[in-house]
């Protein structure tokens, strides 16, 4: 998986769409809903590993990376993780 985004609360551009009206409400947005059902149906199909290609957070922000990985942990499967241009990369 890749470009997860935990943070973002707004998508496309012209009209730009929010799945939430403040940056603090970040956990209850788009990014954060996508990614927990990812999460579960990665893990239902149980795979042997995960990768995850970059930019998990949006603003590369602590408390963006503390719930990704939150959700991320739910898979059983071991994970793999690099660094994208919106992780400090």
């Amino acid at each position: 998986m890749s470009d997860t985004h935990i943070g973002e609360i707004g998508f496309l551009h012209y009209p730009r769409i929010w799945s939430q009206t403040e940056r603090a409400k970040f956990t209850d947005a788009h990014p954060v809903w996508a990614l927990r059902g990812a999460a579960d149906e990665i893990d239902a199909w149980a795979p042997d590993a995960v990768v995850v290609k970059g930019d998990l957070s949006h603003r590369d922000a602590a408390a963006e990376f503390k719930l990704a990985v939150e959700i991320l942990q739910t898979i059983r499967a071991p994970l793999i993780a690099e660094q994208g241009n919106h992780d400090g990369g």
